[in-house]
């Protein structure tokens, strides 16, 4: 085992990485301000990264933020995304104490080795090994918001709003393959099935239907969404 791995840290559970930690595991809403000030001085600190590892992300509270950016920061031995500070200064969320100790004792250095092959390198099994110490809270996972979504056109005379509306739904949704395609489809007539994670879908039917769209929804359980075959 190479101890000199650069381990990835602040990735959270979703559709696309269903084995990272649940943010909400982490909340602490006691935790010391100086400890969180310290944090986020810390993470601001990071040096920037040409690597982009798992892409821009959302927060998975829902808490209206849906870009908290792709861009990665380092200080030589944890990689982490730019939207962890997010959760640390509107979630309370209080990282693990291996890390804590380190931010709070060890400044990060003035330069970092990021070498193509050390970037190419990660480690991403010891993050997904951290459980938190707040078992009881959950983040989006016990939403009736996983399944799947069929869609139909039934009325061809509204178009433009139509599309307004699929975008608006669609491009909020996750785990939806080529979601631009998928309107055209539906725009051209189709009926399509949709499987992944919705937002507000009781909100979205009565104005699809006002527009012209006739949808579904059939939920699914998470493990039923993870062995369910795409449509």
């Amino acid at each position: 085992m190479n101890n000199d791995r650069l381990k990835i840290i602040g990735y959270w559970h979703s559709l696309s990485e269903p084995d990272c930690p649940d943010p909400a595991n982490f909340i602490d809403d006691l935790c010391d301000e100086s400890v969180k000030e310290y944090t986020l001085k810390y993470l601001r600190a990071g040096i920037k990264t040409n690597a982009i590892h798992l892409g821009s992300s959302w927060c998975r509270f829902r808490c209206g933020n849906e870009n908290l950016g792709s861009a990665e920061y380092t200080d030589g031995q944890y990689v982490w995304p730019e939207g962890l500070q997010h959760y640390v200064e509107h979630h309370s969320l209080r990282l693990p104490q291996i890390i804590l100790d380190k931010i709070l004792n060890i400044p990060i250095p003035a330069t970092v080795d990021l070498d193509d092959n050390k970037l190419s390198d990660i480690d991403y099994e010891w993050w997904k090994q951290q459980k938190g110490w707040n078992n009881k809270e959950k983040s989006f996972r016990d939403l009736n918001d996983i399944g799947l979504l069929t869609v139909k056109q039934f009325d061809n005379s509204k178009v433009d709003d139509q599309k307004i509306i699929l975008k608006e739904f669609l491009f909020k949704a996750n785990g939806i393959y080529q979601k631009l395609r998928q309107i055209q489809n539906i725009l051209a007539g189709d009926k399509v099935i949709l499987k992944g994670r919705f937002v507000d879908y009781d909100s979205f039917r009565k104005k699809a239907e006002s527009v012209g769209l006739q949808t579904d929804f059939n939920e699914l359980t998470y493990d039923q969404y993870n062995k369910h075959n795409s449509p």
